[in-house]
């Protein structure tokens, strides 16, 4: 990871690709962890799964400008994390990849 980011700067003293992006979980019941591996890297065949299944946490380096920030970067990572446990303000918002209050659960539809 650090390889990529290194190879990646803009300037020899650009550390933008280390800066945290954004972080989240995963609400989607449609996604998978294993997306990429079962349907290839294109996007239009793994539609994001790995950034979205339900109960996973998100985090990414590198540019926020898409959010309203001002940092662009070559370099950005997104590392989707399974089995987590996830707090905000002390509380457990996702536990071991769990949803910890079941009304975040979105109902999965049949294709």
């Amino acid at each position: 990871m650090n390889d990529w980011l290194e190879g990646n700067r803009v300037t020899p003293d650009d550390m933008d690709g280390h800066a945290i992006s954004h972080l989240g979980w995963g609400l989607n019941p449609q996604g998978r962890w294993d997306a990429i591996a079962l349907k290839g890297a294109d996007p239009q065949r793994h539609h994001a799964g790995a950034r979205c299944f339900a109960g996973n946490f998100l985090f990414s380096t590198g540019p926020n400008s898409q959010g309203g920030g001002k940092r662009t970067t070559k370099g950005h990572y997104d590392v989707p994390m399974r089995d987590c446990t996830v707090s905000l303000d002390n509380d457990v918002v996702i536990d071991a990849g769990r949803f910890a209050d079941e009304k975040m659960r979105v109902t999965r539809v049949a294709l």
